[in-house]
């Protein structure tokens, strides 16, 4: 069984689902599900990836981030500075 045209199929269903489209840094993902972006530092990190986080908990999205433990406290810090209630688990 050929199901070489199966990831296709997911993402062009799943992005017409979603409704409207998905930015990140100034382009529209279209029908991708996966991102891999290269920083400068953290401000420019922050600067690229908050409206995404953000634009995503909008949507109903789900979020996992993985953090250096000892940077734990400066992340959330940096999440709410940016509009996202880190305190509130979403409903």
């Amino acid at each position: 069984m050929d199901r070489s045209n199966d990831k296709a199929e997911f993402s062009e269903n799943y992005a017409k689902e979603r409704g409207s489209p998905i930015w990140l840094a100034g382009s529209v993902l279209g029908n991708r599900c996966h991102v891999c972006a290269f920083f400068n530092g953290r401000d420019e990190e922050y600067e690229v990836l908050l409206p995404f986080v953000r634009d995503g908990l909008e949507r109903g999205e789900k979020i996992v981030h993985t953090v250096d433990p000892e940077r734990h406290g400066e992340h959330l810090e940096r999440l709410e500075a940016g509009g996202i209630d880190v305190a509130s688990p979403p409903e």
